[in-house]
């Protein structure tokens, strides 16, 4: 069992890291998706009208990034568009390292 071990942790290691890495990609679609969602279930949508709604936002929001990523040729644009996208990522990669 002791030679299992490093391994483990290695590996654990190493799925937090890809979690975090996750997180960094699609930290804005989510973010945009459940206050989206939050805001169709309170006018009314109910809960799959909410999670319908979520899941649209956050799909077009990911696709018009990766859209405007492809398409901009400024590259003062360029860095804005990386800038909104990285803000949330940064946020949440913050608030997941221990204290």
């Amino acid at each position: 069992m002791i030679t299992f071990a490093p391994l483990l942790v290695f590996l654990v290691i190493g799925f937090f890291a890809w979690l975090l890495f996750t997180l960094a990609v699609f930290a804005l679609p989510v973010f945009a998706g459940v206050t989206i969602s939050l805001w169709a279930f309170h006018t009314g949508a109910g809960a799959l009208g909410g999670i319908a709604v979520a899941l649209v936002a956050g799909a077009a929001i990911f696709g018009v990034g990766q859209l405007a990523l492809a398409l901009v040729r400024w590259t003062w644009l360029r860095l804005l568009v990386i800038i909104f996208y990285v803000a949330p990522a940064t946020v949440g990669g913050y608030s997941a390292k221990p204290t």
